[in-house]
């Protein structure tokens, strides 16, 4: 029985609320509820074992679902249903396509919105599918003995260094192609047709892992830089990424030593 209670609460996705409802999805059905009387717009009934950790999203009036085809039990990951990718009518909750990726044990790790489509990767592979029809457009399979598993797209918190010097947003310096981290610490830059432009070493980059008032601190090996909101670099610590603020003391657990560094002096004077 715990077992598949542990498997039935790992099997909801996010929530979405707009100015009077909220929409989320479970093994069995895709929801909408009204806000103020708790009552049932529409459900939308899912096929038995089909359904499993899943993210939904809204786009106009549409909402879209990416079934990831897992589930955990505790920290392990279990293939679990199968990988779709689906598009409703937020009004109705009509279904408007629902695209399954029958791959057998290959979740949806990561997905991207870009332009109007979607890219999804799996462990070897990244597919591109319409945002419109929700038919796959492209695939491409990237082995494993060259650049290692997939891991996921890269998120906002992932800066380089320009130029310039500047550090700035890894998906804003080039906002035509898509890029992906690898479990061998590799960025691979895709452009539209999933072909690489570069590959990109993790000590390259730096991780924005913390924002206070004006301030960002990223981490770069052992190291944090605190940067300022022009964007100029105003201090470097010994600080990780796992650190965190309390006030204006930035402590760290690094090498089994927990440690505290008091900022006060160099928020202030900046």
């Amino acid at each position: 029985m715990s077992t598949g209670h542990n498997l039935v609460r790992d099997l909801v996705s996010n929530t979405l609320v707009d100015s009077s409802n909220i929409y989320f999805a479970s093994k069995e059905k895709l929801v909408k509820i009204d806000m103020q009387t708790g009552e049932v717009i529409w459900k939308f009934p899912f096929p038995d074992d089909i359904a499993s950790k899943s993210t939904i999203f809204i786009k106009g009036n549409i909402i879209y679902m990416v079934n990831k085809g897992m589930a955990f039990m505790g920290n392990r990951q279990l293939d679990f249903g199968k990988p779709f990718f689906a598009a409703f009518d937020g009004q109705t909750g009509n279904q408007i396509f629902l695209s399954i990726i029958d791959v057998k044990d290959d979740p949806i790790l990561s997905f991207e919105l870009h332009s109007k489509d979607i890219y999804f990767t799996f462990k070897n592979r990244v597919a591109k599918y319409s945002m419109e029809t929700g038919n796959e457009i492209l695939q491409k399979s990237f082995p494993k003995d060259d650049f290692g598993e997939l891991k996921y797209f890269v998120g906002s918190q992932v800066f380089i260094t320009a130029q310039s010097g500047d550090l700035i947003n890894l998906n804003q310096s080039d906002s035509t192609k898509l890029f992906v981290f690898t479990n061998q610490y590799k960025t691979l830059s895709l452009d539209e047709q999933l072909s690489i432009s570069k590959t990109i070493d993790f000590n390259e980059l730096s991780i924005c892992y913390e924002r206070k008032n004006d301030f960002k601190f990223f981490a770069k090996d052992k190291n944090t830089l605190i940067v300022n909101k022009e964007g100029k670099r105003i201090a470097e610590v010994e600080a990780t990424s796992n650190a965190f603020m309390i006030g204006n003391t930035l402590y760290d657990t690094q090498d089994k030593n927990f440690t505290a560094t008091d900022l006060t002096k160099v928020l202030q004077n900046e």
